[in-house]
């Protein structure tokens, strides 16, 4: 690979060439920072049904032995479900990139066969898991007493069907990334987020966890079912043609072959994380799980959204070798990961308290519980900075096809978590659980980014990163100056009151925060601007996806 890099610096006939050819293209290139707005705002549709769906969890179940039934086995069932999207997405886009460049009929031949086979496996394994339940419960949260044990095994078995059509939605999501279809793949999984939503509310008072399993379902459905009405062209076009996918189909698993050690182990780490939890008092599982989506949310609406933009513009890139563009468009996306992601880790810590009583403190839910998950989100709080990069670092070295390098990082990192887990729990109980997480993923990302230095060149790291650094961090501490003086006021005890206040204060951050990154003259904030259409019509300079 650096052997191609140095050619490309070196510019041949050949590379005039495909530089023209893929000019020529320039008009079916992903914009990447509408696109990424846009999944923003979906994001934020779904995550705000998300939390309506945990907010009538907190409302019935508190952080009672029901709620620690709830997240161990929706934790259980997410984790087979990201599991298979982890092991699909990185794998399949590049090769359905690279299929249309050969022919729809390609593109569309692989799809149906990726999909029929990711059928098969799923449904071999949802049926062994019907069976085998009572061990995979035992042996993954020994320490709940033996009724909650039996509940969660009843639970997880009526959780397989929804847990079926999530992994086959992993195909379908990949599929409409791989045609530019970003927004409405996000989109179908935020109308199925409201359908939970509306389930849970009607369905839960009735039924109570019961009503778990045929909500996600009903949800899960609508939303494969909207991706196979925007795809049932590709399904007729791929039973009408015989041209052979074979090849494209043996690189998939050739990517996917490594990416399954790693994979397996970040699901590992997740999952005893989940077993020590379950020896805590009761509670305290549900503390990290609460604070957890908080964290995932705050990920999920700006740096994850970007991350995949970015990860599709870059594997394209990688396929026409013009890995300049392609090391100036990761750099820029760390910039703003961090640009954006660093104010929020701050925001997230000073104003914790605040965000989870607006979210969650009513009915069964108790102060003493927004007392223990503000605790786990001060914790996750100082690692969302490189949490927010570690998608872009994993994603540039597999728009690179190579898979080893973060899967090995990876896994090295992983059984440093589960060390640092079991010895910090003695110690710091649920708090030394998230602190684990929070050091072997800062670990993981320094790493990927010294190692992605070197594999591009040493193009990717300049003394520009230390001006910004000491900009970013000056310019985060004057907001938090400001949010922490309006924060030493406290509002209204009512969850309106504290609603508003959140508003106000995240208003007066953004004005401070702006104001200041415009005085120290950062260019950040204009590479968001020159990321957007109307963007470019004020200011003539390239976005990060030119």
């Amino acid at each position: 690979m650096e052997t191609t890099i140095k050619e490309e610096i070196a510019p041949t006939a050949e590379g005039v060439e495909i530089t023209a050819q893929a000019e020529q293209t320039a008009s079916d290139r992903i914009r990447v920072g509408t696109t990424a707005i846009a999944l923003a705002a979906v994001a934020v549709l779904s995550k705000a049904m998300g939390f309506g769906e945990k907010i009538v969890i907190a409302h019935y179940f508190g952080t009672t032995s029901s709620a620690d039934t709830y997240f161990a086995a929706t934790g259980i069932l997410l984790s087979a479900v990201f599991l298979v999207r982890e092991l699909i997405f990185p794998t399949l886009l590049p090769t359905l990139n690279e299929a249309l460049t050969h022919s729809s009929e390609t593109f569309h031949h692989l799809f149906a066969r990726m999909f029929r086979r990711t059928f098969l496996i799923i449904l071999f394994v949802a049926g062994a898991g019907v069976f085998l339940m009572p061990q995979v419960t035992n042996l993954l949260t020994p320490g709940f007493p033996d009724q909650q044990r039996v509940e969660l095994t009843r639970l997880l078995r009526w959780l397989l069907p929804a847990g079926m059509v999530m992994a086959l939605i992993a195909v379908t999501y990949t599929t409409l990334n791989a045609k530019g279809r970003l927004v409405t793949a996000s989109l179908a999984e935020g109308v199925s987020r409201m359908i939970l939503l509306t389930a849970a509310i009607l369905l839960i008072p009735l039924f109570r966890l019961d009503a778990i399993p045929a909500a996600m379902l009903i949800s899960a459905g609508t939303c494969l079912g909207i991706h196979l009405i925007v795809l049932r062209p590709s399904i007729i076009t791929s039973r009408q043609t015989s041209q052979p996918s074979d090849r494209l189909l043996k690189k998939t698993m050739v990517l996917m072959t490594p990416i399954i050690i790693g994979v397996i182990f970040s699901h590992i780490s997740d999952l005893v994380d989940n077993l020590l939890a379950s020896r805590l008092p009761t509670g305290q599982l549900s503390y990290l799980n609460y604070a957890k989506k908080i964290t995932d949310a705050i990920l999920l609406i700006g740096p994850a959204a970007l991350a995949v933009v970015l990860y599709t513009r870059a594997a394209r890139l990688a396929s026409l070798s013009r890995y300049r563009e392609l090391t100036e468009l990761v750099g820029k996306g760390l910039r703003l990961l961090l640009f954006i992601g660093v104010p929020i880790a701050c925001l997230m810590i000073e104003l914790r308290a605040m965000i989870v009583r607006a979210l969650f403190q009513h009915g069964s839910f108790a102060s003493s519980s927004t007392a223990g998950v503000s605790g786990a989100m001060v914790v996750y709080g100082l690692g969302l900075a490189a949490l927010s990069i570690e998608g872009l670092c994993v994603y540039s070295f597999y728009s690179l096809s190579d898979t080893r390098t973060p899967v090995t990082v990876g896994v090295l990192c992983v059984l440093l978590n589960i060390a640092l887990a079991v010895l910090l729990v003695k110690t710091m109980g649920y708090l030394g659980i998230a602190a684990a997480l929070v050091i072997a993923k800062s670990v993981k990302v320094a790493v990927l980014l010294v190692l992605l230095h070197r594999k591009l060149n040493g193009g990717l790291m300049n003394f520009q990163w230390i001006e910004f650094a000491v900009k970013l961090i000056a310019a985060t501490f004057l907001m938090w100056l400001a949010v922490r003086f309006f924060d030493m006021h406290p509002g209204s005890a009512k969850m309106s009151g504290t609603i508003i206040q959140l508003v106000g204060v995240g208003i007066i951050s953004v004005l401070v925060y702006g104001g200041a990154c415009h005085l120290f003259g950062m260019k950040e904030p204009r590479l968001l601007i020159d990321s957007i259409p109307w963007g470019r019509l004020l200011n003539r300079r390239g976005g990060i996806g030119r």
